[in-house]
């Protein structure tokens, strides 16, 4: 895991950068206008749903052929060229045909909840969509050159520096509702110029198509797996972008709003597997392509070790100290509605974290349609569940919901990969961390009230750290992450 550690930790880091940046928004920002932050993710999350259909499959398709147009000398056949073509493509219907729609989600965001005023900013949809398509290809084609760490910057981080921003600037009366939503347009613009110019650097902007490389039989073997991409692109949009969409359809933005900020503390959880992912993927499609099992048993345990490691160590500090952090929040009692779906959200991350690249291991594997019949389930089990339990529980029903479509849809590729592959992400090693992460918990507990609210969060936090993170180490669960810290301690430690 020589790459995947080096580049993996360091997008790590990045990211963990744009969750404190955002953790103090959330905190001493989003809140104060959990309405209009509402706004932006519910348009956001509209955008996001529409994407996969855009790309035509490109997102899919730019991992899983790179290796077959790869060749240096001659601009890999320009590939980045020709799924662009395809993008754009795609995007030019889609632009053509919103008008006939765009009434219809209006009456459905808007119009029922009375919020009639901020149903021009619909219209900001399309130009989202295309920005946030552009920015996802982009770091995917880097992704195939073992890059996510400069990509991260401008496809997460950017946007959670300027967006608290455009916030403040609301709250202070400096900015209209218009100036937030196009500041937030804006910053997707900065971001796919950053990642275009990165690319340029990178040597890798080719984007003259060699059609003569395009024959036939490769074509109709992309237009294949990408149609899989586009169906397997909104079910994973559905999935993971649905309860912000039908929270803001059945309740009211200001409660997508608070729902959005208990999805970003749960999202913490979420950081490490998206930084293995994108580090992995071209490994793991060149493995399978290769035969090659054992790296992919390899990956795929010590994945799940190392996410499991980060997320329960993660979710216990988060649990232990969260009615601490709700006191020191604007609105905090309004805030406190959020509490059970942050756990709620959290259990479905650590379900997708245990379960770690499985996939990434179908995806790119003969056995790929199988994702698209889990995915539709997905989605389907998520609208069926939140219809049922949104009117009954609200924004908790929606993270219940979402909990329960995640449990049922990993455990069915768990099962699917143990059948065709015979593998399995779980090793003995994997109770031993709920273990540690129940005594950290514990440990953290029964320490008393100090009085002061940011006192308890540093000390119980300190602690959940410290206990986890001794038992981690005294019970060998990660070979590597042993390793790791006592180069560490000789480093710091060492004599001269």
């Amino acid at each position: 895991m020589g790459v995947i550690q080096r580049q993996g930790i360091k997008h790590i880091i990045v990211s963990y950068l744009g969750t404190v940046v955002g953790a103090l928004a959330i905190l001493f920002v989003y809140p104060r206008a959990s309405e209009i932050y509402g706004l932006v993710q519910l348009l956001i999350s509209v955008a996001g749903f529409f994407s996969p259909i855009v790309m035509l499959g490109t997102a899919f398709v730019s991992v899983r052929y790179f290796p077959v147009f790869q060749n240096d000398k001659n601009g890999h056949n320009g590939f980045l060229g020709f799924i662009l073509l395809l993008c754009f493509s795609g995007f030019a219907v889609y632009a053509l045909s919103f008008p006939l729609y765009k009434d219809w989600l209006i009456r459905f965001f808007f119009e029922k909840q009375g919020l009639e005023s901020y149903a021009r900013y619909i219209n900001l949809v399309v130009p989202l969509t295309l920005l946030l398509l552009l920015t996802t290809l982009f770091t995917l084609y880097a992704s195939n050159f073992q890059r996510i760490v400069v990509p991260a910057l401008f496809e997460e981080f950017l946007i959670k520096v300027v967006l608290p921003l455009l916030i403040l600037f609301y709250t202070w009366q400096e900015l209209s509702v218009a100036g937030v939503v196009d500041g937030v347009l804006i910053t997707y613009v900065v971001a796919v110029g950053g990642l275009l110019i990165y690319i340029f650097f990178l040597g890798q902007l080719h984007l003259k198509i060699n059609w003569k490389f395009l024959k036939k039989p490769l074509l109709k073997e992309m237009a294949e797996y990408g149609g899989f991409g586009i169906l397997s692109g909104m079910g994973i949009k559905g999935a993971f972008n649905l309860d912000t969409i039908m929270v803001a359809g059945l309740v009211d933005l200001k409660n997508t709003g608070i729902y959005a900020i208990a999805l970003f503390m749960a999202e913490a959880l979420g950081k490490p597997i998206r930084s293995l992912r994108n580090i992995s993927q071209p490994i793991i499609a060149k493995a399978l392509n290769e035969n090659d099992t054992e790296e992919i048993k390899k990956i795929y345990q010590r994945s799940s070790i190392h996410l499991l490691i980060l997320g329960l160590l993660l979710f216990t500090g988060i649990w232990v100290c969260l009615d601490d952090v709700f006191s020191i929040m604007p609105n905090s009692d309004e805030m406190r509605t959020g509490k059970w779906v942050i756990f709620f959200l959290c259990m479905a991350k650590l379900v997708d974290l245990g379960t770690s690249v499985n996939n990434e291991i179908i995806s790119y594997s003969q056995f790929y349609k199988f994702n698209l019949v889990t995915l539709i389930g997905l989605a389907v089990l998520n609208v069926l569940f939140n219809l049922w339990l949104i009117p009954q529980y609200q924004i908790t029903g929606a993270a219940i919901a979402t909990f329960l479509s995640f449990l049922i849809f990993n455990a069915s590729k768990l099962i699917f990969i143990r059948i065709k592959f015979g593998i399995s992400p779980f090793t003995a090693k994997t109770p031993l961390i709920f273990l540690a992460a129940l005594l950290a918990y514990v440990a953290a507990f029964w320490i008393p009230d100090t009085g002061s609210h940011f006192l308890n969060i540093l000390i119980k936090g300190s602690l959940v750290v410290a206990v986890f993170s001794s038992l981690v180490y005294v019970l060998k669960i990660s070979p590597e992450l042993n390793k790791m810290a006592v180069e560490m301690w000789n480093r710091i430690f060492a004599r001269k």
